[in-house]
């Protein structure tokens, strides 16, 4: 138990949606720095963009404002929250499970009828005599192939046959354009 807590020690854990907030501001704030330092953008193009990125930033808070959250939501939370502090105190004490002798023993003996993992020493208690029995399974897979390659070729085909259309209008278009000239 004491090398868990010294692996994760809760005074240092975070929500993650805490993390994922604290990276999501890290990166509007490099996307800002890039947006700034951008030769491609003029200044009113720079300051619409860091406007926008700004009231982004602003909105994210809002997302985990506990003052937002439905009174369903927060009785969950701190129900959570209040369970998870009672198994603090719990696993810290020497005598937990809190099981009296008579508990302990009738746990003890459960497991040893259970047998071990996996085990089926006694399958007349796992399985019922009714249950029904299983027969040969049969796999169809359907061979499809022709169907798909005849699909993907005619399709194929056909973005060939649209791009040396398109290409025709180009050049067609590019030669009175030149003949101008």
């Amino acid at each position: 138990m004491l090398g868990l807590k010294y692996q994760f020690p809760i005074e240092e854990r975070e929500l993650k949606s805490t993390s994922q907030i604290k990276q999501e501001n890290k990166n509007l704030k490099k996307i800002s720095i890039e947006i700034q330092n951008s030769e491609g953008l003029n200044n009113q193009q720079k300051t619409d963009l860091v406007g926008f990125i700004n009231k982004t930033n602003q909105l994210i808070p809002l997302l985990t404002n506990e003052d937002l959250l439905e009174n369903e939501t927060k009785q969950k939370i701190d129900d959570i929250t209040g369970r998870i502090n009672l198994l603090t105190e719990n696993f810290q004490k020497p005598d937990y499970p809190f099981e009296t002798e008579q508990e302990l023993n009738d746990r003890l003996r459960s497991v040893s009828e259970e047998g071990g993992w996996g085990s089926l020493e006694k399958p007349e208690n796992i399985f019922p005599v009714q249950a029904p029995i299983g027969g040969q399974t049969r796999v169809n897979l359907p061979n499809r192939h022709l169907e798909y390659v005849v699909t993907w070729y005619g399709l194929a085909l056909a973005l060939v046959i649209v791009y040396v259309q398109w290409l025709i209008k180009q050049t067609n278009r590019a030669k009175p354009e030149n003949e101008t000239e």
